[in-house]
């Protein structure tokens, strides 16, 4: 239960911050801000699903204790963003990421809803990115609903390459450099793609500097489009990698740069049925491909990864639920 110092969402069952709560300065003034995803607001339209974005001058403006703050009232968080459609249940299962995609050292944000049809491709999904530049045009004024649905609202739409893709389900957005070039890349995973074989899942990786070239507002870019991403990995049939959020961005080999890690923990590798397994990309692997687009890369094939670990015995389902976290655990700073 919420309790009476807790911000409380707009409307009955909107579900506020289900998986969907980021912090992260997204207005360029270099204080971090709230951002918080509701998937079954009904702010467009029904189970369109909304994010609530609240600079931290305002959170400032808040003193005392038992501050107790209802999203209903438009005085309290700077801009409100509706999913394009009833029924895209925007952020559901956590789609939602801050990180600079376009090199300008500011973070941007990055929104997922599994359930939207553009492209007239049902339940493809789709990841919308909004540029900070584009987040600061309101200045310190609250209040602002923007729909989704309005080309002026974002940057760049990525789609789900086929119908049931369900792009960015199970939280499948990954911001971080994975080419060694010190500016984050996008990473948007389908785990329900059938690109290697049915149900094999994939994860496109879209680079900062591919990024760049996309300038203003309204950018629909399909996945199902070579030029639009620079390495898609796909798994084998019926690995469906990614699901259960198995998609990390961590330094793995101590290099300094960071690596592409993603999980299936259906995988019957090593003859062990559903032992699970998690492929390790190198970042020096990534670069290989330059700024090159199009790039298909099987995780069938040895060559397409630099390491597989997989489960000790059949049915350890190695992952499941999320289990993938990296960081310094010997104390050595690496």
């Amino acid at each position: 239960a919420c309790g009476s110092g807790c911000g409380r969402g707009a409307g009955s069952g909107d579900a506020l911050g289900d998986k969907a709560v980021e912090i992260g300065d997204v207005n360029g003034d270099t204080f971090a801000d709230l951002v918080l995803g509701t998937n079954l607001s009904d702010a467009g339209t029904p189970n369109s699903g909304a994010v609530f974005v609240i600079f931290s001058g305002l959170i400032k403006s808040f003193t005392g204790t038992g501050n107790t703050k209802s999203l209903a009232t438009g005085a309290n968080y700077n801009i409100r963003i509706a999913g394009a459609q009833g029924g895209d249940q925007l952020t559901e299962d956590g789609a939602l990421e801050i990180g600079d995609l376009n090199g300008d050292a500011k973070p941007d944000l990055a929104i997922g809803a599994m359930r939207a049809d553009n492209n007239s491709l049902a339940n493809s999904g789709s990841v919308w990115v909004i540029f900070s530049t584009t987040l600061d045009d309101v200045g310190t004024t609250t209040g602002n609903n923007q729909n989704l649905g309005t080309a002026a609202v974002y940057n760049i739409r990525y789609d789900g390459a086929a119908a049931s893709d369900q792009l960015s389900d199970d939280a499948l957005i990954e911001i971080g450099d994975v080419d060694g070039d010190l500016k984050p890349d996008l990473l948007l995973g389908a785990f329900a793609a059938a690109n290697g074989g049915a149900n094999s899942g994939s994860v496109w990786v879209i680079f900062s500097s591919l990024i760049q070239t996309i300038t203003g507002t309204g950018n629909n870019k399909s996945l199902g489009t070579n030029a639009n991403f620079n390495i898609r990995f796909d798994g084998t049939a019926g690995q469906n990698i990614g699901q259960e959020e198995l998609l990390e961005v961590e330094d793995a080999n101590a290099d300094g740069k960071k690596d592409f890690i993603v999980g299936s923990f259906a995988a019957d590798n090593s003859s062990r049925t559903d032992s699970g397994s998690l492929f390790i990309v190198f970042s020096t692997t990534i670069s290989t491909v330059g700024t090159s687009t199009g790039n298909i890369k099987g995780l069938g094939t040895a060559t397409n990864f630099d390491l597989r670990i997989d489960g000790a015995a059949a049915s350890d389902q190695l992952g499941d639920d999320g289990a993938i976290n990296g960081g310094d655990i010997d104390g050595d700073g690496r």
